[in-house]
């Protein structure tokens, strides 16, 4: 799950590296060519919430199957 997380987290790096190039590149007309970087990142981002929400739900489930009525059911296990 870590190893996910940060292929998101280096895919947002290249990305922020390719706007800065283009800024650079292009000055004040950057802004065209910005635009699918940003959707990039928008749709990276939104990726990785999804997996977090996931990850969460995951987690959740294993928490819960250790639980009942708030006490943890088998604490060796846990």
């Amino acid at each position: 799950m870590d190893d996910l997380i940060d292929q998101y987290e280096r895919v947002n790096s290249l990305l922020d590296h390719q706007i800065k190039i283009n800024e650079l590149l292009y000055g004040d007309q950057a802004y065209k060519y910005l635009n699918k970087f940003y959707e990039k990142q928008r749709q990276n981002n939104q990726q990785e919430l999804s997996n977090l929400r996931e990850q969460q739900q995951y987690w959740q489930e294993r928490l819960d199957s250790y639980q009942k009525d708030g006490q943890i059911i088998n604490p060796e296990a846990w």
